[in-house]
């Protein structure tokens, strides 16, 4: 028998302690690399949000104004204003690169108070991890790389609701996710987890910082809040033509063919409404079970299919469906749901609605991530319905097998008899 020495004991250790740092300064520099070659080439949001606030600063009209070729508009409510003006603070290249760094620790943090939520011990290891998954995602995951791309703030709102969930206290719990809705309407879907915990007082908190924002633009600047809820809410197809491919919700699947290309407005309020009947059903499970990580992803996926307009660079929650479903098998999804899950993951890393221009082929692949997150869904709210269903039948089948038993047992004299 051969007995490994201390030294190469302690050397192994050393290599698997330093391997996770080493795949997180390689992961990195790839991202660094995409960024600087092939990101820095767009931005085309990030141009929008800071010529947004630069007409607004100069007293002008931000919600009449187009950008470029596209004639991008500006479609974020007025407080989303004061939020974006630090984008204006710096030159284009800069604020850039800075906001490609926020983008990244906020999806590294939101990573980690997932990876916790589930039991991970927070080590420097599970940050490297996060780390790394965060640069990667970038690159593979198209919502991640397109939303980097354009220049979105979407994983910084993102992280502000999943801090809010899993990380504030009680007590201030809901602050955060009002503002994040004030900044865009999307994170009030989150009251329905609130609720289903029957947190009444972190729902109120919502409603009401999602007020006061929406009150002081009100006050500020009475006239662009009368603009945006009068006019540009009720048109969504000012931001863009509906029925096109990185539109991936219910509302884009009805002005595609076969449907009419005027859409359905019922049509969409049945499914909406359907959607959140569902997921609601899944947080309210996964909630009252302290699986609060799986309530708030599931939620995350109904309000992007929900809304009228969910381009896929707004299907960033995506990225935290990994670290969710990663590691140690558990009860936080269940099998049917986490094959399903990871079936959107895989639609997001080969993005089919890119595929074709037009024709059937594309209408087929277009609706293919909005039904496959759809299934998952109502096969998940199945499956923790029957989970649900399975100890009330047990209980009452034990009641009536021991009422049954000790009827019998009495007959035959054997001295049993039912408390009380």
């Amino acid at each position: 028998m051969v007995l490994a020495s201390p030294d190469a004991d302690l050397a192994a250790r050393g290599r698997a302690a330093r391997w996770p740092y080493l795949v997180a300064i390689v992961s990195a520099l790839a991202a660094a690399g995409y960024l600087a070659v092939w990101g820095s080439r767009y931005g085309l949001d990030l141009k929008v949000y800071r010529n947004s606030v630069a007409l607004w600063r100069s007293g002008h009209d931000p919600y009449l104004a187009t950008l470029g070729r596209s004639r991008l508009t500006f479609t974020y409510p007025p407080f989303a204003l004061l939020a974006l003006w630090p984008l204006t603070w710096a030159s284009f290249a800069v604020t850039q690169w800075l906001l490609w760094a926020a983008s990244i620790a906020s999806a590294t943090i939101s990573v980690v108070l997932v990876l916790r939520d589930r039991g991970f011990g927070v080590s420097p290891r599970l940050w490297c991890g996060a780390f790394s998954w965060s640069f990667l995602s970038l690159i593979i995951l198209e919502p991640a790389r397109s939303g980097v791309d354009y220049g979105q703030v979407e994983l910084v709102l993102m992280l502000l609701v999943v801090a809010d969930l899993l990380a504030v206290l009680s007590r201030y719990r809901g602050i955060a996710t009002g503002v994040a809705a004030a900044v865009k309407l999307t994170p009030l879907v989150f009251v329905i987890i609130f609720l289903a915990c029957r947190d009444l007082r972190s729902a109120a908190w919502t409603l009401a910082s999602f007020a006061a924002c929406t009150a002081l633009a009100w006050l500020l600047w009475p006239g662009l809040p009368r603009v945006y809820w009068d006019r540009v809410i009720k048109h969504p197809a000012r931001v863009g033509r509906v029925s096109y491919a990185g539109n991936q919700s219910w509302y884009a699947i009805l002005h595609r063919p076969p449907f009419p290309a005027t859409g359905s407005a019922a049509a969409w309020l049945l499914l909406s409404l359907a959607t959140l009947t569902v997921s609601g059903l899944v947080a309210l499970r996964c909630a009252r079970d302290g699986r609060r990580a799986a309530a708030m992803i599931s939620v995350a996926l109904a309000g992007l299919l929900i809304s009228p307009i969910s381009w896929t660079h707004h299907w960033v929650w995506v990225l935290l469906i990994p670290p969710l479903l990663a590691g140690r098998r558990g009860s936080e999804v269940p099998g049917a749901a986490r094959a399903g899950l990871w079936g959107v993951i895989a639609l997001t890393v080969t993005g089919p609605y890119w595929w074709f221009g037009g024709g059937i082929p594309a209408d087929v692949l277009d609706a293919l991530l909005p039904l496959c997150t759809a299934g998952t869904l109502a096969g998940w709210a199945v499956i923790e319905l029957a989970r649900w269903r399975r100890p009330l039948h047990a209980a009452t089948d034990q009641r009536y097998e021991s009422a049954r038993g000790g009827g019998e047992r009495a007959s035959r004299g054997i001295g049993w008899t039912s408390p009380g």
